[in-house]
C-alpha cells in the first residue's frame, strides 16, 4: 500500500500494526449516465394516463427504487383507520416523492434511498454498475 498522503497515513496508521484493506471501487460516470437517461425514456414513453400519478422522470425513479426495495420506511400506529387515512394525508404533501400506505390502522411511509456517489457505494447500486 502506497498512501496518497504519506502525512494523513502517519497521523491514522501505526508502523508495524495489521491494517484490512478494502477494494472501493466508484460506479462509472457514463453508466451513471446511461441509468438516468434510460429513466428518461422510460418517463417519456409513459401513456398519458401515467403522467398525473409521475409529474416527472424523478417521481418515476423514486417510486420504482421504492417498489424494488431500496427504500426506507418508517411506520405510525394510530387509533383505527380513519385516523390512519387523516395521518396518512397529513404526511403525503411532505415528500410528493415518498410513497404513503395505510392498511388498518398503520401508516407506512417509504422514502427511496438516495443513490448518490456517496450514499450508495457500487455494489448497492440498483443501476448494476
Amino acid at each position: 500500500m502506497i498512501p496518497k498522503n504519506p502525512r494523513a497515513a502517519d497521523r491514522q496508521y501505526v508502523i508495524g500494526e495489521v491494517y484490512t484493506l478494502d477494494v472501493r471501487e466508484d460506479r462509472s460516470g457514463p453508466s451513471h449516465r446511461q441509468y438516468f437517461a434510460a429513466i428518461n425514456d422510460a418517463w417519456a414513453n409513459l401513456p398519458d394516463n401515467l403522467l398525473q400519478r409521475f409529474p416527472s422522470p424523478e417521481h418515476l425513479r423514486a417510486f420504482s427504487l421504492i417498489r424494488a426495495g431500496y427504500a426506507n420506511s418508517r411506520q405510525i400506529v394510530c387509533a383505527n383507520k380513519t385516523e390512519a387515512r387523516r395521518v396518512a394525508a397529513f404526511v403525503r404533501p411532505m415528500n410528493t416523492y415518498a410513497l404513503v400506505t395505510v392498511t388498518d390502522g398503520v401508516v407506512t411511509v417509504y422514502e427511496a434511498k438516495s443513490q448518490s456517489y456517496r450514499a450508495m457505494p457500487k455494489g448497492e447500486l440498483p443501476c448494476g454498475d
